[in-house]
Protein backbone atom coordinates (compact mmCIF):
# COMPACT_ATOMS: atom_id res chain seq x y z
CA UNK A 1 0.00 0.00 0.00
CA UNK A 2 1.44 3.64 -0.71
CA UNK A 3 1.20 5.48 2.27
CA UNK A 4 0.10 8.97 2.76
CA UNK A 5 3.24 10.20 4.12
CA UNK A 6 5.04 8.84 1.46
CA UNK A 7 2.88 10.69 -1.23
CA UNK A 8 3.36 13.64 0.94
CA UNK A 9 7.47 13.25 0.62
CA UNK A 10 6.77 13.23 -2.86
CA UNK A 11 5.03 16.11 -3.38
CA UNK A 12 6.93 18.26 -1.59
CA UNK A 13 10.27 16.93 -2.30
CA UNK A 14 10.32 15.91 -5.69
CA UNK A 15 12.71 18.55 -7.28
CA UNK A 16 14.86 19.10 -4.27
CA UNK A 17 15.44 15.65 -3.03
CA UNK A 18 17.86 14.77 -6.06
CA UNK A 19 19.10 18.29 -6.36
CA UNK A 20 20.39 18.32 -3.07
CA UNK A 21 22.66 15.53 -4.00
CA UNK A 22 23.82 16.25 -7.16
CA UNK A 23 27.67 17.81 -6.45
CA UNK A 24 27.92 21.74 -7.81
CA UNK A 25 28.52 21.89 -11.58
CA UNK A 26 31.91 22.78 -12.34
CA UNK A 27 32.12 26.80 -13.49
CA UNK A 28 32.33 26.95 -17.40
CA UNK A 29 31.79 29.33 -19.94
CA UNK A 30 28.26 30.15 -20.83
CA UNK A 31 29.38 29.03 -24.24
CA UNK A 32 31.20 26.42 -23.40
CA UNK A 33 28.31 24.86 -21.40
CA UNK A 34 24.83 26.03 -22.96
CA UNK A 35 23.44 23.66 -25.91
CA UNK A 36 22.44 24.24 -28.58
CA UNK A 37 19.34 26.33 -29.19
CA UNK A 38 17.51 23.64 -31.61
CA UNK A 39 18.52 19.99 -32.54
CA UNK A 40 20.30 21.32 -35.95
CA UNK A 41 21.16 18.15 -38.15
CA UNK A 42 18.80 16.31 -40.09
CA UNK A 43 18.30 12.99 -38.97
CA UNK A 44 17.11 14.51 -35.43
CA UNK A 45 14.47 16.68 -36.79
CA UNK A 46 13.57 13.92 -39.02
CA UNK A 47 12.85 11.71 -36.09
CA UNK A 48 10.06 14.54 -35.06
CA UNK A 49 7.71 12.63 -37.63
CA UNK A 50 8.33 9.39 -35.59
CA UNK A 51 6.33 10.56 -32.57
CA UNK A 52 2.68 10.10 -33.22
CA UNK A 53 0.60 11.88 -30.33
CA UNK A 54 2.55 11.03 -27.47
CA UNK A 55 4.17 7.78 -28.47
CA UNK A 56 7.52 6.70 -30.19
CA UNK A 57 7.40 4.64 -33.35
CA UNK A 58 10.09 2.81 -33.19
CA UNK A 59 10.31 1.27 -36.20
CA UNK A 60 9.82 4.76 -38.10
CA UNK A 61 12.96 5.18 -40.40
CA UNK A 62 13.55 8.41 -38.90
CA UNK A 63 14.12 6.88 -36.06
CA UNK A 64 16.21 4.27 -36.81
CA UNK A 65 18.20 6.34 -39.07
CA UNK A 66 19.08 8.56 -35.83
CA UNK A 67 19.20 5.10 -33.71
CA UNK A 68 21.86 4.22 -36.21
CA UNK A 69 24.25 7.42 -35.51
CA UNK A 70 25.04 6.15 -32.09
CA UNK A 71 28.21 4.44 -33.01
CA UNK A 72 29.43 6.59 -35.83
CA UNK A 73 28.62 10.28 -34.10
CA UNK A 74 27.53 9.93 -30.67
CA UNK A 75 29.61 13.08 -29.29
CA UNK A 76 27.42 15.64 -31.91
CA UNK A 77 24.46 13.01 -30.84
CA UNK A 78 24.91 13.95 -27.59
CA UNK A 79 24.62 17.98 -28.17
CA UNK A 80 21.64 17.77 -30.39
CA UNK A 81 19.74 15.73 -27.73
CA UNK A 82 20.69 17.86 -24.76
CA UNK A 83 19.35 21.30 -27.34
CA UNK A 84 16.12 18.88 -27.58
CA UNK A 85 15.56 18.17 -24.24
CA UNK A 86 15.56 21.91 -24.16
CA UNK A 87 12.70 22.18 -26.90
CA UNK A 88 10.38 20.01 -25.20
CA UNK A 89 7.88 18.55 -27.08
CA UNK A 90 8.25 15.81 -29.61
CA UNK A 91 12.04 16.55 -29.80
CA UNK A 92 11.99 15.50 -25.93
CA UNK A 93 10.67 12.31 -26.26
CA UNK A 94 13.26 11.21 -29.06
CA UNK A 95 16.15 12.73 -26.81
CA UNK A 96 15.03 10.56 -23.77
CA UNK A 97 14.66 7.33 -25.91
CA UNK A 98 17.65 7.84 -27.33
CA UNK A 99 19.56 8.73 -24.17
CA UNK A 100 18.50 5.25 -22.50
CA UNK A 101 21.23 3.79 -25.11
CA UNK A 102 24.15 2.49 -22.83
CA UNK A 103 26.54 3.87 -25.55
CA UNK A 104 25.26 7.33 -25.33
CA UNK A 105 25.57 7.57 -21.05
CA UNK A 106 29.36 7.96 -20.18
CA UNK A 107 30.72 11.30 -19.17
CA UNK A 108 28.47 14.25 -19.93
CA UNK A 109 27.44 16.16 -17.13
CA UNK A 110 24.91 18.52 -18.57
CA UNK A 111 23.09 15.61 -20.58
CA UNK A 112 22.00 14.29 -16.85
CA UNK A 113 21.18 17.86 -15.75
CA UNK A 114 18.86 18.25 -18.46
CA UNK A 115 17.10 15.32 -18.12
CA UNK A 116 16.51 16.08 -14.51
CA UNK A 117 15.09 19.42 -15.50
CA UNK A 118 12.95 17.99 -17.88
CA UNK A 119 12.22 15.29 -15.53
CA UNK A 120 11.14 17.81 -12.72
CA UNK A 121 8.59 19.89 -14.72
CA UNK A 122 5.17 18.89 -13.81
CA UNK A 123 3.84 18.71 -17.71
CA UNK A 124 4.60 15.59 -19.46
CA UNK A 125 3.21 11.99 -20.56
CA UNK A 126 4.16 8.53 -18.74
CA UNK A 127 5.76 7.65 -21.99
CA UNK A 128 8.41 10.60 -21.99
CA UNK A 129 8.83 10.22 -18.12
CA UNK A 130 9.61 6.61 -18.15
CA UNK A 131 12.11 7.74 -21.32
CA UNK A 132 13.57 10.17 -18.72
CA UNK A 133 14.29 7.65 -15.95
CA UNK A 134 15.53 5.22 -18.05
CA UNK A 135 17.86 7.65 -19.70
CA UNK A 136 19.17 8.73 -16.02
CA UNK A 137 19.35 5.16 -15.17
CA UNK A 138 23.04 4.89 -16.43
CA UNK A 139 23.87 8.17 -14.98
CA UNK A 140 21.94 7.93 -11.67
CA UNK A 141 23.62 9.68 -7.98
CA UNK A 142 21.91 8.83 -4.80
CA UNK A 143 19.96 11.77 -5.05
CA UNK A 144 18.28 10.95 -8.33
CA UNK A 145 17.87 6.85 -6.80
CA UNK A 146 15.75 9.13 -4.17
CA UNK A 147 14.10 11.07 -6.78
CA UNK A 148 13.09 7.71 -8.11
CA UNK A 149 12.10 6.16 -5.39
CA UNK A 150 9.50 8.59 -4.64
CA UNK A 151 8.28 8.56 -8.15
CA UNK A 152 8.38 4.33 -7.88
CA UNK A 153 5.62 4.97 -5.31
CA UNK A 154 3.01 7.18 -7.08
CA UNK A 155 2.03 8.27 -10.28
CA UNK A 156 1.26 5.51 -13.76
CA UNK A 157 2.87 2.38 -14.05
CA UNK A 158 4.91 2.74 -16.90
CA UNK A 159 6.73 5.53 -14.72
CA UNK A 160 6.71 3.70 -11.49
CA UNK A 161 8.08 0.65 -13.17
CA UNK A 162 10.72 2.50 -14.91
CA UNK A 163 11.60 4.39 -11.36
CA UNK A 164 12.08 0.71 -10.18
CA UNK A 165 14.20 -0.33 -12.90
CA UNK A 166 16.69 2.49 -12.21
CA UNK A 167 16.65 1.84 -8.36
CA UNK A 168 17.65 -1.66 -9.38
CA UNK A 169 20.57 -0.90 -11.40
CA UNK A 170 21.61 1.68 -8.96
CA UNK A 171 21.33 -0.35 -6.01
CA UNK A 172 24.79 0.55 -4.66
CA UNK A 173 23.02 4.25 -4.19
CA UNK A 174 19.72 3.35 -2.97
CA UNK A 175 18.84 4.12 0.69
CA UNK A 176 18.07 0.45 1.46
CA UNK A 177 15.00 0.21 4.00
CA UNK A 178 13.54 2.84 1.84
CA UNK A 179 14.10 0.85 -1.57
CA UNK A 180 12.92 -2.10 0.47
CA UNK A 181 10.01 -0.94 1.60
CA UNK A 182 8.98 0.41 -2.10
CA UNK A 183 9.83 -2.66 -4.05
CA UNK A 184 7.74 -5.27 -1.65
CA UNK A 185 4.88 -2.84 -1.85
CA UNK A 186 5.54 -2.44 -5.34
CA UNK A 187 5.37 -6.69 -5.36
CA UNK A 188 2.19 -7.03 -4.27
CA UNK A 189 0.05 -9.24 -5.65
CA UNK A 190 -2.66 -6.48 -6.61
CA UNK A 191 -0.12 -4.49 -8.57
CA UNK A 192 -0.09 -5.09 -12.70
CA UNK A 193 2.89 -6.92 -14.18
CA UNK A 194 4.51 -4.27 -15.76
CA UNK A 195 5.36 -2.99 -11.96
CA UNK A 196 6.15 -6.24 -10.41
CA UNK A 197 8.73 -6.95 -12.57
CA UNK A 198 10.54 -4.03 -11.84
CA UNK A 199 10.22 -4.39 -8.23
CA UNK A 200 11.72 -8.14 -8.45
CA UNK A 201 14.52 -6.86 -9.63
CA UNK A 202 14.66 -4.46 -6.80
CA UNK A 203 14.31 -7.03 -4.46
CA UNK A 204 17.52 -9.17 -6.33
CA UNK A 205 19.45 -6.75 -6.72
CA UNK A 206 19.36 -5.43 -2.90
CA UNK A 207 19.10 -9.40 -1.99
CA UNK A 208 16.27 -9.19 0.25
CA UNK A 209 15.72 -12.60 1.65
CA UNK A 210 12.85 -11.99 3.55
CA UNK A 211 11.12 -11.85 0.42
CA UNK A 212 12.03 -15.57 -0.86
CA UNK A 213 8.80 -17.04 -0.38
CA UNK A 214 6.79 -14.43 -2.02
CA UNK A 215 9.08 -14.60 -4.89
CA UNK A 216 8.85 -18.20 -5.22
CA UNK A 217 5.03 -18.10 -5.20
CA UNK A 218 5.27 -16.35 -8.38
CA UNK A 219 7.32 -18.16 -10.28
CA UNK A 220 4.35 -19.84 -12.33
CA UNK A 221 3.05 -16.83 -13.15
CA UNK A 222 3.82 -16.42 -17.24
CA UNK A 223 4.30 -12.43 -16.57
CA UNK A 224 6.21 -11.95 -13.62
CA UNK A 225 7.81 -15.56 -12.78
CA UNK A 226 11.23 -14.97 -14.67
CA UNK A 227 11.50 -11.67 -13.07
CA UNK A 228 11.00 -13.56 -9.73
CA UNK A 229 13.34 -16.35 -10.88
CA UNK A 230 16.37 -14.07 -11.50
CA UNK A 231 15.34 -12.25 -8.53
CA UNK A 232 15.85 -15.49 -6.16
CA UNK A 233 19.51 -16.32 -8.57
CA UNK A 234 20.78 -13.44 -6.61
CA UNK A 235 19.44 -14.09 -2.84
CA UNK A 236 22.67 -15.45 -1.46
CA UNK A 237 21.18 -17.68 1.23
CA UNK A 238 20.69 -21.76 0.59
CA UNK A 239 17.61 -21.46 0.83
CA UNK A 240 17.37 -19.55 -1.98
CA UNK A 241 19.71 -22.09 -4.31
CA UNK A 242 17.22 -24.91 -2.66
CA UNK A 243 13.89 -23.43 -3.64
CA UNK A 244 14.91 -23.79 -7.46
CA UNK A 245 16.26 -27.09 -7.01
CA UNK A 246 13.25 -28.32 -5.53
CA UNK A 247 11.02 -27.06 -8.53
CA UNK A 248 13.68 -28.70 -10.47
CA UNK A 249 13.15 -32.62 -8.38
CA UNK A 250 9.61 -31.99 -8.74
CA UNK A 251 9.20 -31.86 -12.71
CA UNK A 252 10.11 -35.64 -11.87
CA UNK A 253 6.65 -36.19 -11.32
CA UNK A 254 5.35 -34.11 -13.96
CA UNK A 255 4.72 -30.74 -11.88
CA UNK A 256 5.03 -28.01 -14.29
CA UNK A 257 9.11 -26.58 -14.61
CA UNK A 258 8.85 -23.16 -15.96
CA UNK A 259 12.23 -22.35 -18.37
CA UNK A 260 13.21 -19.20 -15.60
CA UNK A 261 13.63 -21.18 -13.24
CA UNK A 262 16.30 -23.66 -15.27
CA UNK A 263 18.13 -20.36 -16.33
CA UNK A 264 17.92 -18.87 -13.05
CA UNK A 265 19.59 -22.39 -11.58
CA UNK A 266 22.15 -22.46 -14.72
CA UNK A 267 23.15 -18.63 -13.59
CA UNK A 268 23.68 -19.67 -9.92
CA UNK A 269 27.38 -21.17 -10.33
CA UNK A 270 29.56 -19.07 -8.30
CA UNK A 271 26.29 -19.22 -5.10
CA UNK A 272 27.73 -20.86 -2.09
CA UNK A 273 25.43 -23.45 -2.69
CA UNK A 274 25.83 -24.75 -6.06
CA UNK A 275 25.59 -28.17 -6.66
CA UNK A 276 26.20 -29.19 -10.52
CA UNK A 277 26.08 -32.52 -9.69
CA UNK A 278 23.17 -32.00 -7.90
CA UNK A 279 21.35 -29.92 -10.88
CA UNK A 280 22.09 -32.30 -13.30
CA UNK A 281 21.06 -35.34 -11.60
CA UNK A 282 17.49 -33.57 -11.11
CA UNK A 283 17.32 -32.70 -14.42
CA UNK A 284 17.97 -36.22 -15.44
CA UNK A 285 15.37 -37.04 -13.46
CA UNK A 286 12.80 -34.59 -15.06
CA UNK A 287 14.28 -35.84 -18.71
CA UNK A 288 11.17 -37.93 -19.71
CA UNK A 289 8.24 -35.83 -17.72
CA UNK A 290 9.50 -32.80 -19.69
CA UNK A 291 9.84 -34.64 -22.84
CA UNK A 292 6.41 -36.35 -22.72
CA UNK A 293 4.80 -32.11 -21.86
CA UNK A 294 7.02 -30.89 -24.24
CA UNK A 295 4.99 -32.54 -27.18
CA UNK A 296 1.98 -30.32 -25.72
CA UNK A 297 2.94 -27.20 -24.21
CA UNK A 298 5.29 -24.11 -26.03
CA UNK A 299 6.72 -23.28 -22.51
CA UNK A 300 7.61 -26.83 -21.41
CA UNK A 301 9.82 -27.17 -24.90
CA UNK A 302 11.70 -24.19 -24.00
CA UNK A 303 12.53 -25.96 -20.37
CA UNK A 304 13.18 -28.85 -22.43
CA UNK A 305 15.67 -26.86 -24.45
CA UNK A 306 17.45 -25.36 -21.78
CA UNK A 307 17.71 -28.94 -19.18
CA UNK A 308 19.40 -30.26 -21.85
CA UNK A 309 21.69 -28.00 -23.11
CA UNK A 310 22.59 -27.87 -18.94
CA UNK A 311 23.03 -31.72 -18.99
CA UNK A 312 25.58 -32.13 -21.97
CA UNK A 313 22.64 -33.55 -24.27
CA UNK A 314 22.24 -32.09 -27.81
CA UNK A 315 18.86 -30.49 -29.06
CA UNK A 316 15.82 -33.04 -28.95
CA UNK A 317 15.28 -33.13 -32.96
CA UNK A 318 11.25 -32.31 -33.58
CA UNK A 319 9.59 -35.51 -34.67
CA UNK A 320 9.07 -35.42 -38.51
CA UNK A 321 5.57 -34.28 -39.63
CA UNK A 322 3.60 -37.13 -41.12
CA UNK A 323 2.89 -36.98 -44.98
Amino acid sequence: MRSVAMWMVAAMGMSAGCKADEAPAPAASPAADAAPAAPAARPFADAVACVQGERLDQGCPGWVALRGRVKTDADALLLEARAALAAGGAPRLIAAHLLSDASLAPGDDGVRRALLEALDEPEGSAELKAALLRALGPRATSGVVRQALQMADIGKDPVRAAALTLVARAADKAPRDSALSVARAGFASAEPPLVRRAAAEVLGALADEAMLQPLVNTLDDEMVGSSAAMAISRLRSDAAWFALLKRVQAAADGNPLPPPVVVALARMQKHPAYDEKALKAALEAAMPALTEAAAKDRRAALTLTVARRIVGLPPEVPPAAPR
